[in-house]
């Protein structure tokens, strides 16, 4: 339920490997299909020095505009997929190069751009450079060294822009991206606010506006348990019933970077640690829907069946649903 990008969760593989050499080196000797040239990874050979500002340029504004990507810098994939080791010789001037030219390459900058270096061995002169570029809030980002273009991933390639594209990137800028965020916690009987002596097991929802706009008339619609405890966030009015879900209205815009509370509700509860939930749970799977001014509906759909089962506290944010 939680949606990590793929770009950085094999970005993390590489960093986090207790070789990360030895994982790009089996990329060529146990090659997986997962790992060719697609729309988050790209590899490229040893640079040359004039040719570094335009590829790095075009990199930065090609995954930032799309949905971010991993480049490695020291394998070749002439078709692809990779096929040879290519070391830079100066993995140290790579390093320090890539890093001077991230403010200056694209308009505008592209921020939260991690870079790693991977001597070949200990000492090494030559080695590999892992470049995680993250799908940016403030695109579209136009690579000054690379023609001035506008670029995105399309398969394994990165391409101009079209206008109409162009047009899509630009548009986000007055969208908000909400994200419902949740976690599932137990209340101790010392601090219960019902009766003493029961565990409580809590769901907990907020809302976040992720995107660069400020989200107006934010509406959050939402099937609870039938008969449960709830407390709301100050945030929304009081709730209104639609049947047997209730919709929630926000009392003011949500603006960037703010996380609101928004549902706290108690599923499920239990006389001591080591018994089964004994109250009866009527859902275990919840359907949340959020509306924003001039924005198509987004579903959320939270499947808690396990985690009720194992009583376990555990967090996440979620995905919204497909169209």
């Amino acid at each position: 339920m939680i949606a990590p990008s793929r770009a950085k969760s094999f970005f993390d593989e590489i960093v986090e490997a207790d070789r990360p050499v030895g994982f790009l080196e089996e990329l060529i000797s146990k090659p997986r299909q997962d790992q060719f040239e697609r729309e988050y990874i790209d590899f490229k050979g040893e640079p040359k020095p004039d040719d570094l500002p335009k590829i790095w340029s075009k990199a930065l504004s090609c995954l930032a505009n799309s949905d971010g990507g991993v480049l490695i810098w020291g394998i070749e994939a002439p078709e692809g997929a990779p096929i040879r080791l290519s070391p830079v010789r100066d993995w140290k001037t790579l390093d320090r190069d890539l890093h001077q030219m991230l403010r200056d390459v694209t308009d505008p900058p592209v921020s939260g751009v991690d870079i790693r270096a991977y001597p070949v061995s200990e000492g090494s002169q030559s080695g590999f450079i892992v470049c995680y570029i993250p799908a940016s809030p403030w695109r579209p980002h136009r690579a000054k060294r690379a023609s001035n273009e506008f670029y995105m991933r399309a398969g394994d390639n990165c391409v101009p822009c079209s206008l109409t594209i162009l047009r899509a990137l630009f548009a986000p800028q007055s969208v908000c991206n909400l994200k419902v965020h949740w976690r599932t916690r137990v209340a101790t009987p010392q601090i219960s606010p019902m009766s003493p002596g029961h565990f409580y097991y809590w769901l907990e929802l907020s809302l976040e506006n992720a995107g660069p706009s400020t989200a107006r008339d934010v509406l959050l619609t939402y099937k609870p348990n039938s008969g449960s405890k709830r407390a709301v966030g100050d945030f929304w009015f009081p709730p209104t019933a639609q049947g047997d879900t209730l919709a929630f209205l926000a009392r003011r815009p949500l603006h960037p970077i703010e996380n609101m509370p928004a549902i706290n509700e108690v599923i499920g509860w239990f006389q001591r640690a080591a018994d089964p939930m004994t109250r009866d749970i009527k859902e275990t799977v919840f359907h949340i829907r959020v509306w924003a001014e001039d924005q198509l509906p987004v579903d959320f759909e939270l499947d808690l069946t396990a985690a009720v089962q194992g009583k376990v506290v555990t967090s996440g944010i979620l995905n919204p649903m497909p169209g």
